[in-house]
């Protein structure tokens, strides 16, 4: 675990992703998030407020919003992290689905600075909630949910159209098994301390005399109290090794240094090049795992070497791979390991026919790097 960079309780004013990237890895013990709600509505702050003059705009757009290098990296480094996105802009709209790319980026940030020990508590509202517990459960592990928390409160208008809404939701994750939780209590109601003294004084025996901390707090509030802290906006300076748990989503806060233009293909142009390369015959690509020819559709793109080992995500480490053998290889092995599970598990069809196409699949990579040096 690294040593802190930033002083204990102060506030930093702006985008958090961008003060969150500067935060070293695993030095944070907790974190609590009240992000945008996607309402689809502008809100300004209030004249009398700490943020007094301050709005923001609290729609979400995929083509405003959502930047290609994001779909594409997360498509290739968090897979089931991407499905639940795209659940959200297909079961939703394009919007829910922009909404959940951004909070994506900085809740893989968050997991990346808590310590082994840390819990997450994110404030949402009935709107997104579902969406963003798919998210977190990509992210942090099904396992490592908690409680859904519901605030209750009273505030707020009614309708005659459906019941009153009156309740926002909390999400509580740790970062795993081994997360530290002080039981928290709540003062006893009339009733209770009413039932309680009763007893006592019945049965004069200590068992029934009520916790003088008051009753162990539920998963759901009816009171919740704000707490200012000092306040900075300068961001903190990284005093560990630096790495980020997504260096390779650009962002307005921190600019991608520039490459060589083959460098910068899209996933798009590197699947194109490659159907090219593993064209067998009319309308039949090449298995560079399996040697089976198939149809584009069934084909998907991997790393030759996984991001996880540090294989870089151009054109030089791409490869075509039937559906079974990119599910079967998913970032655990390198293609050469995918080769060799195939022939011991007789998955393999051709096995001269894949060296073929992985020679293909290279020399055309080769051919594209000198290209567009």
């Amino acid at each position: 675990m690294a040593e802190p960079n930033w002083q204990n309780r102060t506030l930093f004013h702006g985008d958090n992703l961008g003060f969150l990237r500067e935060m070293n890895s695993e030095s944070v013990h907790l974190i609590t998030t009240d992000p945008p709600f996607n309402k689809n509505r502008d809100f300004h702050a209030t004249p009398d407020s700490l943020a007094s003059g301050a709005s923001f705009q609290d729609r979400w757009s995929w083509e405003r919003d959502v930047h290609q290098d994001w779909v594409d990296q997360l498509t290739d480094d968090y897979p089931k992290l991407m499905e639940a996105i795209e659940s959200a802009r297909y079961a939703h709209s394009d919007g829910m689905g922009a909404y959940m790319c951004f909070m994506s980026v900085r809740l893989l940030e968050m997991r990346r600075i808590l310590r082994e020990d840390g819990s997450v508590y994110l404030h949402c509202d009935p709107t997104a909630s579902h969406y963003l517990k798919a998210v977190m459960d990509a992210i942090f592990g099904w396992k490592n949910f908690r409680n859904e928390v519901v605030w209750c409160y009273t505030s707020g208008g009614v309708s005659k159209s459906y019941f009153a809404k009156k309740h926002d939701l909390i999400l509580f994750y740790s970062k795993s098994r081994k997360y530290v939780f002080n039981t928290q209590y709540r003062a006893y109601s009339e009733g209770t301390l009413q039932r309680g003294l009763t007893q006592y004084k019945k049965n004069l025996n200590e068992k029934y005399a009520l916790s003088r901390k008051g009753a162990v707090q539920n998963d759901w509030w009816a009171d919740i109290q704000p707490v200012l802290s000092p306040t900075s906006r300068e961001t903190p300076e990284r005093t560990d090794d630096g790495n980020e748990a997504v260096p390779f989503l650009p962002t307005v806060t921190r600019r991608r240094k520039l490459l060589y233009r083959w460098e910068r293909l899209s996933r798009h142009e590197i699947v194109e090049h490659l159907l090219e390369a593993q064209r067998m015959r009319e309308g039949l690509i090449g298995c560079a795992g399996c040697g089976r020819e198939l149809e584009a559709e069934f084909m998907e793109l991997d790393h030759i070497r996984p991001r996880t080992a540090g294989g870089p995500n151009d054109i030089t480490n791409r490869i075509l791979l039937c559906r079974p053998c990119n599910g079967r290889k998913r970032a655990r092995l390198t293609l050469h390991g995918l080769v060799d599970e195939n022939r011991k598990s007789g998955w393999m069809r051709d096995g001269e026919k894949a060296v073929f196409v992985q020679k293909k699949a290279t020399d055309k990579a080769e051919q594209i790097r000198i290209e567009l040096h």
